[in-house]
This record gives structure tokens, C-alpha cells and sequence, in this order.
């Protein structure tokens, strides 16, 4: 049939294999990513891999218990990388170049590795997909990035020193882009110790009226937005429980904006 194939008609099928239970879904996958990136080489437009061709991709291959899917998709993200310049022209919203980031983190955290041995080379693949990232001036790595990270961390490494060190250069890193949210303080609780989750956050919280929460700068890009406090502070102050801390300065922030209105009567 003489029907135009399109990058979404693709994407849909690639979207279904990530359903199916085929055992040859994941070469499916990977030859129709193979054909739309020929289709790119020859500079055939309609038929561009784009981000979600990756998405994708990998999702189909972290759906199976393969021994070779870190390998298998660590190729994939290699070959977006060597996209990526194509890929930014096609879409300005880099949001969901960092989400094949993130899923291929999530693939690394599926992985089912029985001793610390297994788990290693695999955390460390999660951490150079987010070096990569990193590296990248326009790519931002995000909450989702840190607390898939975290959780890498969880459940690849069993307790003890080696997950200890890498839990705390996560977040540390997390800490430096202002990206600690809810859920990420959550991540951090079940991959850290007690003893560890209070010297990491506790012990640096902040007291604002009667409640400790974490530093601002912490929070600054997964939360931040307009200003909320007479202060001038621009997030929700964060617990270190992970709840939302509602202050005095806030409600009279907000009751003066009120009042400001203009046609109030």
C-alpha cells in the first residue's frame, strides 16, 4: 500500500512492544530504531528517530529479564547521544532527551544483581549516563533523575560502605543542582541508614518557625517558581520528613498580595 510511514507510526509499534511478552521484542525494537536512524542518514524527514523512539526502545528492553539489557541499552543511549545535535533542532524542550537519560538509569535499576560484585558495574554505568548528561550544557538532570539514582543504589549494592559512599555522591550532586524534592528525600530514606539520613539531611536542616526543613538551595530548581514569603523566598519550605511546610511568612505573604489587588473592593 502506498502509505507515507511516519517517526509516529513507529513510535506506536515500538510503544506496543513494550507490552508485548514476544521474546523477540527486543530485536524488534532495535531494527525499527535501526531504520528510522537509516532514514535519518539518508535524510529522509518523515521517518526521523526522535526521543521517544529511545524512550521506547529501552523501555522494551528493561521489560525483560535479559542478562545483556544494560549492554543492550547502553547502545542505545550511545546512538541517541550521537543524535542528539539532530534531535535539539527537532525539539526545544529538553525535558525528554533527559527522560531517555532517566530510563536508561531505570533499565540499570531493574537489573538483578545477587551480590555487590554484580551490582557495581552497573551503578557505575547509571553514574556515567549521568556524567554524559552533565556534560551537556543544555541538559539539566532533574528530580526523577536523582531519585531513579537512588534508587539504583538501593537495589544494586547490599548495605554497607560501597552503597554508603555512593548514596552520599548522589545526593550531594543532587544537593549542588537543586533538585531535592519529596520524593527524592523518600529515595534517600530507603537506600540510606537511619544514621546516615540524619547526618545527611537532618543535621543540615534549617529551623524555620518551630520546623526543620532542608536548605532552600537545595530545592531551588525541583520546587522553585514565584516569590511566596515576605522574605523573598521563592519555594515551598521542604521537611526533612518530606512534607510541605506551610509558614507564617507565606500565609501573610499571601494575604498582602490580596489585599493589593486591584478592582477589590
Amino acid at each position: 500500500v502506498d502509505v507515507e510511514v511516519k517517526t509516529a507510526n513507529v513510535n506506536d509499534v515500538l510503544e506496543a512492544l513494550t507490552a508485548s511478552t514476544d521474546p523477540r521484542r527486543i530485536e524488534y525494537a532495535e531494527n525499527l530504531l535501526a531504520r528510522l536512524e537509516s532514514a535519518l542518514s539518508n535524510g529522509e524527514a518523515p521517518r526521523y528517530p526522535d526521543e521517544d523512539s529511545y524512550l521506547n526502545t529501552l523501555r522494551v528492553i528493561g521489560s525483560t529479564g535479559s542478562v545483556q539489557k544494560i549492554a543492550k541499552a547502553k547502545a542505545v543511549l550511545w546512538r541517541m547521544k550521537d543524535n542528539l545535535t539532530e534531535l535539539s533542532k527537532q525539539n526545544k524542550k529538553k525535558e525528554k532527551i533527559v527522560a531517555v537519560f532517566n530510563e536508561f538509569i531505570r533499565v540499570c535499576t531493574s537489573y538483578s544483581a545477587q551480590t555487590e560484585q554484580e551490582g557495581m558495574p552497573v551503578l557505575k554505568e547509571a553514574l556515567i549516563a549521568l556524567e554524559l548528561m552533565r556534560s551537556f550544557n543544555e541538559l539539566q538532570p532533574n528530580a526523577a533523575t536523582y531519585s531513579e539514582l537512588l534508587d539504583a543504589c538501593h537495589n544494586l549494592l547490599p548495605v554497607g560502605k560501597a552503597r554508603a559512599s555512593f548514596v552520599e555522591r548522589v545526593f550531594t550532586l543532587c544537593c549542588v543542582d537543586g533538585m531535592v524534592d519529596a520524593i527524592v528525600l523518600a529515595r534517600l530514606r530507603a537506600a540510606a541508614t537511619a544514621q546516615q539520613y540524619s547526618l545527611l539531611v537532618v543535621s543540615r536542616s534549617e529551623e524555620i518557625e518551630g520546623a526543620k526543613v532542608v536548605p532552600e538551595h537545595w530545592t531551588t530548581n525541583a520546587l522553585g517558581g514565584k516569590v511566596i514569603s515576605v522574605d523573598g523566598r521563592t519555594t515551598v519550605p521542604l521537611g526533612v520528613d518530606g512534607r510541605p511546610t506551610t509558614t507564617m511568612a507565606m500565609q501573610e505573604f499571601k494575604m498582602r498580595r490580596l489585599r493589593d489587588k486591584r478592582n477589590q473592593k
